[in-house]
């Protein structure tokens, strides 16, 4: 496509934005004139086509089932960036003198991004949450009659079967030891236990509420303080409305920064509740560097079929903003559970090594999301540190979100000098 058909379709916001991402991909500057089809790479980006249409899955959210990907049976390729390396390599031949530049620290060729949605930290709720989650189910009204026996059932099993043992199967310190094993870092997000505007989706828990952390009991919090701590990112699982509601995400990560007492840099959507229509903006607004959002709760794939960082578009402003999208590819409930893709353990692992061998292909970042809710079930951790001990063959960088999107600024940056 020639420079002038360019100036004509996209705007000079709309060719810097979708500059800046081609220059991280390939490490040089390769013109937006020399690419395939770059106006279907700014819509990819910018998520024209939920932008477009108002559909929504029964919570409410951008499903994988709806993209032009799925039914071009692409869901599961980075496509975009793959036919950006085809023009890479094209220009390139014209252009051998230019310089080969490393995407990621120590030699690495693609990063894992690793992180643990934190919904739930116990089997079953202390009295304290207990009572927040049935009082909170109340004011939220009784359109889910399920939820609400759903909480009655936890606290009878938690009366007979006691809570000792089953605080002791949540040990997140299981995750800790196996990234720590391979010096690998992760992030996890966490909910604040005051929401301006809760909705019965959200989760309860509060940051006093006992839990088991390397043969201790300890409150939320303190363990949240240790791992920071120790180098693991703590980010905010912001509140169901948080993704539509002015000001809610803003008070949400403020309320946890001073129950923690550090600065909370990353973010990602309790549910995937994400409209790219009002969602971005919020999240620019409460001043966060990263949010992860950008994935489906019943497929496995690359929902901007692109497998690396890049800034939020707002569609509103029509311009990029300050927030680094991580996107999300692969959550361990969606290779499992029977409303999405139910798979075996065989199976799952393989589905997720391919995603991964074709991420290493494009040197992307492929993102995990592994929820402490599950830690003890064994099939999920098997699959779990298999899917970790192939990122370590495969020369992975194993990272968490604030790690990547601190990295992913400076090399962009390098990159503008």
């Amino acid at each position: 496509m020639s420079n002038s058909v360019l100036q004509d379709v996209l705007s000079d916001t709309q060719r810097s934005y979708l500059q800046n991402y081609v220059n991280s991909i390939v490490g040089f500057s390769l013109p937006l004139a020399s690419l395939t089809d770059p106006m279907g790479l700014f819509n990819s980006l910018s998520r024209k086509e939920e932008a477009c249409n108002k559909h929504k899955d029964q919570w409410g959210n951008w499903e994988g089932s709806f993209c032009q990907a799925y039914r071009d049976g692409r869901l599961a390729f980075p496509y975009r960036d793959s036919q950006i390396f085809t023009d890479a390599a094209r220009y390139k031949e014209l252009h051998p003198e230019l310089p080969v530049v490393q995407k990621y620290p120590n030699g690495h060729g693609f990063a894992l991004c690793i992180t643990h949605d934190t919904d739930n930290i116990n089997c079953y709720p202390s009295v304290r949450s207990l009572y927040k989650a049935v009082t909170r189910y109340l004011s939220c009204g009784l359109g889910k009659t399920e939820a609400f026996r759903l909480i009655l059932l936890k606290a009878l099993k938690d009366a007979l079967l006691g809570r000792e043992r089953h605080l002791a199967t949540r040990d997140i310190n299981r995750f800790i030891e196996l990234e720590e094993s391979l010096g690998f870092r992760s992030t996890f997000y966490l909910f604040t236990p005051v929401l301006p505007k809760p909705h019965h989706y959200d989760s309860w828990y509060c940051m006093t509420d006992e839990v088991q952390f390397r043969k201790r009991r300890m409150q939320m919090k303190e363990l949240a303080r240790i791992i920071h701590d120790e180098g693991w990112d703590i980010g905010l699982h912001g509140s169901y409305h948080s993704a539509i509601q002015a000001g809610c995400l803003k008070q949400e990560k403020e309320s946890l920064q001073g129950e923690l007492g550090f600065e909370i840099q990353s973010s990602r959507q309790h549910w995937l509740h994400f409209d790219v229509r009002q969602t971005p903006l919020l999240h620019q607004d409460a001043g966060f560097v990263s949010d992860s959002t950008l994935g489906f709760n019943r497929h496995i794939g690359f929902r901007s079929s692109v497998a690396h960082p890049h800034k939020l578009w707002s569609t509103k402003e029509g311009d990029s903003l300050s927030v680094w999208q991580i996107p999300l590819n692969i959550m361990d409930g969606t290779l499992f559970y029977d409303n999405a893709l139910e798979l075996d353990e065989d199976m799952a692992i393989a589905q997720c090594v391919d995603l991964m061998e074709r991420v290493a292909v494009v040197g992307g970042v492929l993102t995990i999301n592994w929820h402490p809710d599950h830690l003890n079930k064994d099939l999920f951790f098997r699959v779990y540190a298999q899917v970790l001990s192939e990122a370590k063959k495969m020369n992975a960088w194993g990272c968490s979100a604030a790690q990547l999107a601190s990295h992913w600024e400076a090399y962009t940056s390098s990159l503008c000098r």
